[in-house]
């Protein structure tokens, strides 16, 4: 005795999903409205079931940016640390650590580099 799901409340939202936006979040960055992108990523890791927790390295890239952009380097910084072992190794997160990490020491020349070194 199957049920049908309610339709979503929010059709453009709904339909939005449907076609990979991920609730909207590539235009939330594109218009500039990182704290709000950052929320929806903050959601994203949320609701990922399972123990591996989300697996989405773009989910934590965008994250982390978004956060350093908005001036929020603490925050980035404990995203860096939940940030599943499996994800790790991939370049583009090993990336925005290295970003991270020399702004957390003030190391600006670093930054600097660190930025100019990864074709993003």
């Amino acid at each position: 005795i199957g049920t049908t799901p309610d339709p979503d409340p929010d059709p453009a939202r709904a339909k939005s999903e449907m076609e990979g936006d991920y609730g909207g979040l590539p235009r939330t960055l594109a218009e500039g409205k990182f704290t709000e992108a950052a929320k929806a990523c903050e959601q994203m890791e949320l609701e990922t079931d399972g123990e591996e927790g989300c697996q989405l390295v773009w989910v934590y890239t965008a994250q982390i940016v978004c956060y350093l952009i908005t001036g929020r380097l603490n925050e980035a910084r404990f995203c860096w640390k939940r940030v599943p072992q499996s994800l790790l190794g991939d370049t583009e997160m090993q990336a925005v650590q290295k970003v991270v990490q020399t702004l957390w020491e003030k190391d600006y020349a670093g930054f600097h580099k660190s930025i100019a070194d990864h074709p993003w």
